[in-house]
């Protein structure tokens, strides 16, 4: 059964796949991301936190050891999103935003892709036997099977008692591949180093029956102007007042049509999502 990294690629991967194929929205001459293509990346970055916050309590997820690489790329993907939403809130004028996303956000998407595409190949390890007729000496085999003493060196005790004994030490449920023991290895500093991460982006699906974002929360963290205005019944240019006052959105360009500005603030709404961090 495919965990939730894998869901979170599978999902990101079909929305990336209908924005490429996609004519639009255009902006400036360049393709924008899409409201749907946003909101799968906030998706993915939701459904692979750690904590998951239900009522009340703040519950942490497990990590598991095969699971360090995709907790990695996700993370990189939510650092990534983060930072281009906050350059995006902080600009005064929609050619200074990347509506077709930075490099940093497409590495970190291209990231997850490739996690979710690599295959490794942790096969069995042949036999001592059959590594004995083979001309295969006792530090080999000490290195396929993994067995490796305190000092780091091939135990080669372990290789006797095993072929003495078969099942001493090796246990097939049980065996890691060396390769793959080294590549969990190389991760686990990482992952130790983290501080767990929580759902970062808000639905309108998740307030329930509770109460939504104050406005004063909203303004501070420079949400858009359409929501804004749909959580709190206001109009859509009372919102976009308030978050120019709160130095959040910039006015509009001398001698853009009417048009031009709409398609902006059309735009900073897709790229300028409500963000907040769950508390």
């Amino acid at each position: 059964m495919a965990n939730r990294y894998r869901l979170a690629s599978q999902e990101l991967s079909a929305a990336l796949k209908e924005w490429e194929d996609g004519d639009g929205p255009s902006i400036g001459g360049r393709k924008a991301i899409s409201q749907a293509f946003s909101d799968a990346i906030e998706d993915a970055i939701n459904c692979t936190a750690d904590e998951l916050i239900e009522g009340d309590s703040v519950t942490t997820q497990p990590i598991e050891d095969d699971d360090f690489d995709a907790v990695l790329v996700f993370d990189q993907l939510a650092e990534a999103y983060r930072d281009f939403k906050r350059r995006a809130c902080a600009a005064v004028s929609i050619s200074e935003i990347d509506v077709d996303g930075d490099q940093a956000l497409w590495r970190a998407i291209y990231a997850v892709r490739e996690w979710s595409t690599t295959k490794y190949n942790y096969a069995p390890p042949t036999p001592i036997s059959a590594l004995r007729s083979q001309g295969v000496g006792d530090e080999q085999i000490a290195r396929i099977y993994g067995w490796f003493t305190s000092e780091g060196e091939p135990d080669l005790e372990k290789v006797l008692g095993e072929e003495m004994k078969p099942g001493t030490w090796y246990d097939p449920k049980k065996w890691v591949h060396p390769a793959k023991r080294k590549r969990i290895s190389a991760s686990r500093a990482a992952i130790d180093a983290r501080g767990p991460r929580r759902r970062e982006y808000v639905r309108a699906s998740d307030y329930g029956k509770t109460v939504p974002p104050s406005l004063e929360e909203l303004l501070r963290l420079g949400a858009p102007a359409p929501q804004i205005a749909a959580l709190h019944g206001m109009e859509i240019e009372d919102a976009e007042s308030l978050l120019r006052a709160n130095g959040h959105a910039g006015e509009s360009i001398p001698g853009e049509s009417q048009e031009a500005a709409r398609l902006e603030r059309d735009t900073l709404a897709q790229v300028e999502k409500t963000s907040r961090r769950a508390k």
